[in-house]
């Protein structure tokens, strides 16, 4: 792990495995991280293999707290608190407290998220297999210059197979869509199943929206509860 010095803004980074050997089985764990609202990512970890990263906090950051991509890695245990996006900043849609791309085998779960000013669970420029988000507590809060339609509690975009979310309280609606993939390239069943989530109306940012938005194809959906939403599910 080096400072950030290869990207503006980021704290610290891990580098690609193809750089630096990447499947060590490296563990990250037990402290804090503080951006200060001035840096934009907390940890970026681009194409590691089997990297823990348990009991971290991350508070104050402008784009995401980590940023991750690659085969087998975790997270779980940590506290985002305001690290993707300062009050009164825009949000958008590359902007949520944990960030990934191109994962294979990635879990996600028992954190918690709190955001005044952004999004929480983000993947928008995806390629998941075999990913797991469950167990994860996400409270949105309507700050200013919120954008409901880009403050969603888990938005990923581009499912291949494999993937499950399940056991997650989400105070936010969520996107789940295949935007650049066709749907051929797509399982007709596997791909994803979404189940015993709770999803909990926002003031101010559930609005107008859907509680979940899905547009992908191999998707089961069962089990879920939703609460006081205007519209439970949209797809």
């Amino acid at each position: 792990m080096t400072p950030g010095k290869n990207y503006q803004g980021v704290l610290f980074e891990a580098k690609d495995f193809n750089n630096e050997k990447g499947d060590g089985y490296q563990y990250f764990r037990n402290f804090n991280v503080d951006g200060k609202d001035k840096s934009e990512l907390g940890f970026r970890a681009w194409g590691r293999e089997n990297s823990l990263f348990e009991n971290i906090t991350f508070v104050n950051f402008n784009n995401a707290g980590i940023d991750i991509s690659g085969l087998n890695n975790e997270i779980s245990n940590c506290r985002f608190i305001n690290a993707s996006g300062r009050e009164g900043q825009k949000n958008e849609h590359f902007s949520g407290a944990i960030k990934f791309m191109s994962a294979n085998g990635l879990l996600i779960h028992d954190n918690y998220i709190e955001e005044n000013s952004g999004g929480g669970i983000k993947s928008v420029a995806s390629n998941i297999r075999n990913t797991q988000i469950y167990n994860n507590t996400i409270n949105l809060k309507a700050g200013k210059n919120q954008k409901p339609n880009k403050s969603a509690s888990i938005e990923i975009w581009d499912f291949k197979e494999g993937n499950k979310i399940y056991n997650n309280n989400l105070n936010g609606w969520v996107s789940l869509i295949n935007q650049w993939d066709k749907d051929q390239e797509i399982p007709p069943k596997g791909n994803l199943l979404f189940y015993k989530n709770k999803l909990q109306a926002n003031p101010g940012i559930t609005d107008d929206m859907s509680g979940l938005e899905l547009g992908i194809k191999g998707a089961e959906f069962y089990e879920n509860t939703f609460s006081d939403l205007n519209i439970g599910f949209f797809g």
